[in-house]
């Protein structure tokens, strides 16, 4: 995702569908550049997902994680109407201390059916 003629990167949202395919799960998340927070560019992104996701793809289920330390990251996906399912801990690491030991974070769980879903 980047702005009209510029070259820098607001930022990039993954969208993926789960194993296995029958259940109709899909997988939304994003990581986006500090200096465009703010500004909605996540949430209108992520709108457009979970339309496309059961629009087109005819998703059953959305999920999502956020690491819990990151309430702007939970706070969207509570905007997008979803639903916060889990609470994991230690799940995840995005760094390592010098020594090369994870860094271990917990991050909260959320989803949205089709069901559920109202639309952009």
């Amino acid at each position: 995702m980047c702005l009209k003629n510029s070259k820098k990167m607001i930022g990039h949202v993954y969208f993926a569908q789960s194993e296995p395919p029958q259940f109709r799960t899909w997988e939304i998340g994003y990581v986006f550049n500090p200096k465009f927070y703010g500004n909605g560019y996540a949430t209108e992104a992520c709108k457009r997902i979970l339309q496309y996701g059961f629009q087109n793809e005819k998703a059953h289920r959305i999920v999502a994680e956020a690491n819990v330390k990151n309430q702007a990251s939970w706070k969207l996906l509570e905007r997008l109407s979803m639903r916060r399912e889990a609470h994991m801990f230690q799940n995840v690491f995005f760094k390592k201390t010098s020594d090369g030991k994870p860094i271990w974070n917990d991050s909260y769980g959320y989803a949205i059916l089709s069901t559920e879903y109202k639309g952009v």
